[in-house]
């Protein structure tokens, strides 16, 4: 895995169009976007639910402001300004954002969101299995020729694996709640 801040990350752009997603250990809230034995993309969480992205694209930190269940996140740019600032309601079952002036559709696909679908101009850039966020596992990403071509996708894949990281686990508070409750 792309631990080592070291390692070198491939663009996306070279990426074949089957990755995976793979999460190592089912301690450690970490995830690394590989595929033809090259790494492409990495995030990582501390306890707090703040993520370090990166890619050979960029570096970004999302975090969510406010809370234990985290309603925004906020991307900022390794040079420290803010590239997105997003609600996640929106994102339950997908949602329209925005980056560097171009639109994306992010929805969720499937009757318990188990795969998400990013389009551009009703075009399909990727398509991202679920992998949840307290199992051990790998997902899956399949590119599209366009979408190895878009200017925001290493930020766009991340989004979504941000997003789905921050359902999963306040899925995972609910129940544990509801749980103690009982």
């Amino acid at each position: 895995m792309a631990e080592d801040q070291g390692a070198e990350l491939h663009p996306l752009s070279d990426a074949p169009s089957d990755l995976e997603l793979v999460k190592s250990s089912w301690r450690k809230q970490a995830y690394e976007i590989a595929g033809g034995g090259r790494s492409f993309a990495y995030i990582d969480y501390t306890i707090s639910g703040k993520a370090t992205a990166r890619s050979a694209e960029g570096t970004w930190t999302f975090s969510r402001p406010k809370g234990v269940i985290h309603r925004r996140i906020e991307v900022t740019s390794q040079d420290g300004q803010i590239r997105a600032d997003l609600d996640l309601r929106a994102w339950k079952r997908g949602g329209m954002i925005e980056l560097g002036g171009i639109s994306y559709d992010i929805r969720a696909k499937g009757a318990v969101g188990e795969r998400w679908r990013c389009e551009r101009d009703g075009q399909e850039l990727f398509t991202v299995k679920k992998i949840h966020s307290l199992k051990k596992g790998k997902g899956a990403i399949k590119l599209s020729a366009l979408g190895r071509t878009d200017p925001n996708l290493a930020l766009l894949l991340l989004l979504t694996m941000d997003a789905n990281h921050a359902s999963d686990s306040e899925s995972a508070a609910a129940g544990a709640a509801a749980a103690a409750g009982a």
